[in-house]
């Protein structure tokens, strides 16, 4: 990393109290890199590359790291790291570059691993392992979905020491912009709990030099938690609620392991991130095979669904466990999957109709349409697809004025002719 780029990053380590006029807050509002079309680059780290179409895209500096990978936009790694995303719309980027599109304002479990610890990184040798976890959640503005936040727990083994030293942390971050200025919150705790409960305690994590740090770039807007003994790190810059779809500066979710640490992937019928298929992960092309009646983005959907994750995000809505216990009644009935994502996937997707029937940021209106949906197409006792067909007549009117029906021709169809209730 270069000097001026270290001059720019705030370092913060987990263990120091932030000197800020609101605990547990952070504020950044750098300009970033250079323009790139609509986008801006990352500052020292991106740079902006016109192809002979006129076409430009941001990838990373090879001055910034020998080898470098990544968009230049979000995050750069050498290529002894594997990586995945979720960015915008948002959009899922698994760690061997799958990509599919996940609309759910629900925490799930993003990536489980269990790697090596080494007091000295890059070297080969370690002395015990990280058992490390990350979730993540998305939240709603308007009629679009972003990823709002992630949890970040990592469990420390010394196995040379005796007896074995045992220490662990939990951190939460997240965080939303406007208009350029990036706001940032903060909860930690100094054990090992992958789903809380977290609170304003200092998290600090020293074995003999293993250290978790909190790092801030406020150029970039991008706040980090890296734990390099383990090789396990998340990158994070909010979503823009003023500019919208426009972001300048992507918003996104970042995760990386470093191969060096020997990454071992866990909880791969769980987890959102497939692979990396030369660590023991799940690949992604013989999860769908498992289910030829959807495709890959429904796949994980389902999955999303039924994993059983502790659902207590900032501002969740209860209605995504019992979203999650509808899902649950179509398992090993692929008809009644079949039939669910025919009728109800298509209201966590049209932006319009988001945004006209529920003007919450969590969603809560929708997820219990949806909800009512899987119900019934699910098998729920007593919700018959003509109950839950009369239950759409009581969203507003302007949310089913002509207008309206003409940008959703699948809310048309539904309330105006049979066609949804028709037996399969």
């Amino acid at each position: 990393m270069s000097t001026k780029m270290l001059t720019q990053v705030c370092f913060v380590a987990c263990f120091v109290s932030l000197a800020l006029s609101e605990p547990n807050t952070y504020t950044t509002s750098g300009a970033s890199g250079d323009d790139c079309g609509d986008i801006k680059c990352l500052h020292d780290i991106g740079m902006c590359v016109t192809d002979g179409l006129g076409n430009q895209t941001c990838e990373c500096n090879p001055d910034y790291k020998v080898q470098v990978l990544g968009d230049g936009a979000l995050a750069c790694y050498k290529r002894n790291k594997r990586y995945s995303t979720i960015r915008g719309e948002p959009i899922v980027s698994t760690y061997d570059a799958v990509n599919y599109r996940l609309n759910l304002p629900c925490r799930v479990l993003a990536t489980k691993f269990i790697s090596r610890l080494k007091t000295t990184p890059g070297r080969p040798d370690h002395v015990g392992t990280c058992e490390c976890e990350v979730h993540t959640w998305q939240k709603k503005h308007k009629g679009k979905f972003y990823p709002h936040g992630f949890d970040m727990a990592c469990l420390l083994r010394r196995t040379d020491t005796d007896p074995h030293n045992v220490t662990g942390f939990s951190v939460r971050k997240y965080g939303v912009a406007s208009n350029g200025v990036y706001t940032f919150y903060q909860e930690g705790v100094n054990q090992f709990l992958p789903n809380g409960p977290w609170s304003d305690e200092s998290v600090y994590v020293n074995a003999n030099n293993i250290v978790t740090e909190c790092k801030y770039d406020n150029e970039n807007n991008m706040a980090f938690v890296d734990q390099i003994n383990c090789g396990a790190r998340v990158d994070f810059r909010p979503f823009d609620t003023q500019k919208g779809r426009h972001q300048t500066q992507p918003n996104g979710i970042a995760f990386s392991v470093n191969c060096a640490n020997h990454p071992d992937m866990r909880d791969n019928d769980r987890t959102m991130m497939t692979g990396p298929s030369d660590h023991q992960g799940g690949d992604f092309e013989e999860y769908i095979a498992e289910y030829p009646h959807l495709n890959g983005e429904e796949v994980f959907l389902l999955r999303a669904l039924t994993s059983d994750v502790e659902q207590n995000h900032p501002g969740y809505s209860e209605e995504c466990n019992a979203l999650s216990d509808s899902a649950l009644m179509c398992t090993d009935n692929p008809t009644a999957q079949r039939r669910a994502m025919d009728q109800c996937k298509w209201m966590l997707h049209s932006q319009p109709f988001i945004k006209c029937v529920d003007t919450s940021d969590n969603a809560h209106t929708l997820l219990k349409l949806v909800r009512r949906c899987f119900d019934q197409a699910c098998g729920a006792p007593l919700v018959t697809c003509h109950t839950f067909r009369n239950h759409l007549f009581q969203i507003p009117p302007k949310c089913s004025t002509p207008s309206m029906l003409n940008k959703v021709k699948k809310l048309n169809t539904w309330l105006n002719t049979e066609e949804f209730c028709t037996p399969p």
